[in-house]
């Protein structure tokens, strides 16, 4: 992104305060636009957003038809030379949200002061969600295991619990569902966003203690499958400039080798992010990028681990917003002209990175409002995704408190924004599923949304009736 540089704040409010404050920017909101709030045994509310009702776990898990079962939980994960993302050679077809909170000064997922863990999981899996991306921070990764998040931000199912503990419910929950993890190095301290991967009060050494002790409580969780290993490089890092201090290509590699070096038996992702600016690599494109969006340097300067089955689990993982997070100029040339300045943006910054990289994509953050402009740049992104074989997402976010792009449930969690769902949905009406049955760690195929992208077959010794893939 260009300067002033994107600064995706998080609001985390007094729950007396946040409860307030949202109640009145949604009446205020509701009024400035002619819309009126309604009443009903709920109380007020917004008549755009839709009350939360998920069905019971035993309901969903009714629902889930398998396509093949497998005889361990123990996946292997890769990433393809096709751009898709592959466990137990079966490509998986990721849709994800982030549910951010632990790397804020709450230490703890925001919302559970208004619902449970059960329900927002839940609510994931009804509305086909197979991944959950889980922010963190160094902070966090080092804080001693008896540590407690504020209680106001926890019900009472949680509360005198550690972040520890309420982490550890939130993975093993979304295991009794299927439901993927991908744990992200969000921050330093806590909503700290810094360019690079330290700075004076947490240094190299510091962040890679805070994966080591991630790592050593969830490495063993078969559904941790990814590890986003830092978030938003931006400002001043560089890649591939042989600038030691601030070349996050090289940070990646070392980060890379030391997680696989103390858990060799964790067999999941390693997705990394692009940078904003890199003197070598500004050539790519006359568009400014997004924090984490530049992957021109990897070009001449790939991540290189001289282990081939590490290496085969490497993903490159871009990040792209609309005018919410930072009104580019390239937005505002007329609207009937915007979409195809859209698509030459995008063709221009992550056309070529399947093609040139040959490495499994993932787009870790995309996601706004859905109001005036941003609609038609979220619209036409999801378009572009799914024209251009690079449709694994991850939508930002679940939660309201976002102050840029604000989230899928309003700030009472208890109602949602659908139009948001929907969109998400256009790019994957049928993603792939991980479920239980009889103990077995089951897979339902799902469907690529573009049957002109080459997604590899699952074949696997471990089925005696090989079953067709849905394409």
């Amino acid at each position: 992104m260009s300067s002033p540089g994107r600064a995706k704040a998080l609001v985390f409010s007094l729950i007396g305060v946040s409860v307030l404050a949202g109640l009145t920017v949604a009446l205020l909101g509701i009024y400035g636009q002619g819309i009126f709030p309604k009443k009903d045994k709920n109380g007020w509310h917004d008549p755009r957003l839709s009350y939360v009702k998920t069905p019971s776990l035993d309901e969903l898990r009714a629902t889930f038809v398998p396509d093949t079962c497998f005889d361990s939980f123990d996946l292997a994960w890769s990433s393809g030379k096709d751009g898709q993302i592959y466990a137990n050679t079966a490509p998986f077809f990721v849709k994800g949200i982030s549910w951010f909170g632990c790397e804020g000064h709450g230490y703890t997922f925001t919302g559970l002061n208004f619902t449970t863990v059960d329900t927002i999981l839940n609510f994931f899996l009804q509305h086909k969600f197979n991944t959950v991306r889980i922010p963190v921070s160094v902070a966090f990764g080092l804080a001693p295991k008896d540590f407690k998040p504020n209680q106001r931000f926890v019900g009472k199912g949680l509360k005198g619990k550690t972040i520890w503990e309420i982490l550890d419910e939130v993975i093993d929950q979304a295991a009794l569902r299927g439901l993927m993890v991908m744990l992200d190095m969000h921050t330093l301290g806590p909503q700290e966003a810094t360019d690079l991967w330290y700075d004076e009060q947490y240094k190299e050494a510091d962040i890679l203690q805070a994966w080591s002790n991630i790592m050593a409580a969830y490495s063993i969780k078969w559904n941790v499958f990814a590890l986003d290993l830092k978030n938003e490089p931006h400002g001043i890092a560089t890649w591939g400039v042989s600038a030691p201090q601030t070349d996050y290509n090289k940070f990646y590699e070392r980060a890379i080798a030391h997680i696989h070096t103390q858990f060799p038996n964790w067999k999941g992702l390693y997705m990394v992010e692009g940078v904003q600016y890199n003197k070598e690599t500004d050539k790519v494109t006359d568009y400014p990028f997004w924090w984490g969006g530049n992957f021109g340097g990897a070009i001449q300067h790939p991540i290189y681990v001289p282990v081939p089955e590490v290496m085969n689990r490497v993903v490159y993982s871009p990040h792209v917003y609309g005018p919410d997070v930072y009104d580019h100029p390239y937005m505002n040339v007329p609207a009937a002209e915007l979409a195809n300045e859209l698509v030459k943006v995008w063709d221009s910054q992550m056309g070529w990175l399947i093609p040139k990289l040959q490495k499994g994509m993932i787009i870790g953050e995309w996601g706004g409002s859905l109001k005036g402009r941003d609609e038609i740049v979220q619209t036409e992104l999801a378009k572009w995704l799914v024209k251009n074989c690079m449709a694994n997402n991850v939508w930002w976010a679940i939660n309201p408190e976002s102050s840029d792009t604000g989230g899928i449930m309003a700030w009472n969690w208890k109602t949602y924004d659908k139009r948001r769902l929907d969109l998400v949905d256009s790019i994957f009406p049928d993603p792939t599923q991980f479920g239980i049955k009889h103990s077995k760690l089951c897979l339902r195929f799902g469907t690529y949304p573009n049957p002109q992208c080459p997604v590899q077959p699952f074949h696997s010794p471990e089925v005696a009736t090989p079953q067709k893939l849905r394409h």
